[in-house]
């Protein structure tokens, strides 16, 4: 008789699947005996055959399955949810390693919290700090925030644009897309991700959906996940953090399109005093990296 699956974990790929190898090393390390979980990798880049077959030799209970093309995160995790039979799901970046029991802690909470719909872990960093991973809805006082020169310094953090940190057990407004737990019947509930997202808030969306149903989101400090971060997208930086922001106006778009014209105003008077502030300092990464994205606001926004 088919043992019953208490989490299936699934995993985006893109040109990762030695990160992912670690990462799945980590889960079957850092996890309890008892618990019962299955792996489904989604694959949005072509793949050499012994990779894969490396994965699959190496790898207990994976699915592998390759797409044709590159549909970025939501429509690839909505992808390997049809094939997921877990009472939960947990949806694990590649650059991910377990740092401690994180899913059965994570699943725990969500068996003891009724009210909670989604929870992530603590995110730290390769050296074993911290790191912020807790974001807020976009919301009027947010925007401002971003808009006046050390907003997050100078407002409280249910308010603050951008990740900020968390350090004990608590209900939070978004948590990180690297690392989200939910039950199955819950995301099955809210339609999965929005797919018309490629990356970057699909999170923001997904938190958003829950508390609009009346659940909570929450950060359990005691379930630990080490995140790498950038190593898909690294080549293509500057292309993806204009994405980021081509993201967030969909966001906007779709639930609160009464703050769209805050947002460009935001965004452009947020990145014109940012590139001037970096252009002191001579960094040119900087300059290069906020004069792209004020660009964006001010021209090519509509």
């Amino acid at each position: 008789m088919k043992k019953k699956i208490d989490v299936s974990i699934i995993m985006v790929n893109y040109n990762s699947l030695a990160e992912i190898r670690a990462s799945i090393e980590s889960v079957i390390t850092k996890s309890s005996s008892d618990l019962i979980y299955e792996f489904i990798v989604v694959s949005n880049s072509l793949e050499r055959d012994e990779e894969i077959e490396l994965l699959n030799k190496t790898t207990p209970h994976l699915q592998y399955h390759q797409l044709d093309e590159n549909v970025g995160f939501a429509r690839g995790n909505n992808y390997g949810i049809n094939f997921a039979s877990g009472e939960y799901f947990f949806f694990l970046n590649p650059d991910t390693l377990l740092m401690n029991d994180a899913i059965t802690r994570l699943k725990n909470f969500l068996e003891n919290n009724s009210d909670y719909g989604a929870v992530g872990p603590a995110i730290f960093n390769k050296k074993g700090r911290q790191v912020a991973s807790v974001n807020n809805i976009p919301s009027f006082m947010s925007l401002l925030s971003q808009m006046i020169p050390f907003g997050n310094l100078l407002f409280p953090k249910k308010f603050v644009y951008g990740n900020y940190l968390v350090k004990s057990t608590s209900e939070v407004n978004v948590i990180q897309g690297s690392a989200i737990f939910i039950k199955k019947d819950i995301m099955k509930s809210v339609d999965n991700f929005t797919d018309s997202y490629f990356m970057y808030s699909e999170e923001t969306d997904l938190c958003y959906k829950l508390k609009e149903t009346g659940l909570k989101v929450g950060l359990l400090r005691e379930a630990e996940v080490a995140h790498i971060g950038g190593v898909t997208t690294k080549p293509v930086f500057l292309e993806m953090e204009i994405e980021k922001h081509r993201s967030r106006k969909k966001f906007l778009n779709m639930h609160k399109p009464h703050l769209m014209w805050l947002n460009r105003v935001s965004g452009s008077i947020g990145y014109f005093w940012r590139t001037l502030l970096f252009s002191f300092t001579l960094n040119g990464k900087k300059i290069k990296q906020f004069g792209n994205i004020f660009i964006w606001y001010t021209f090519k926004y509509n």
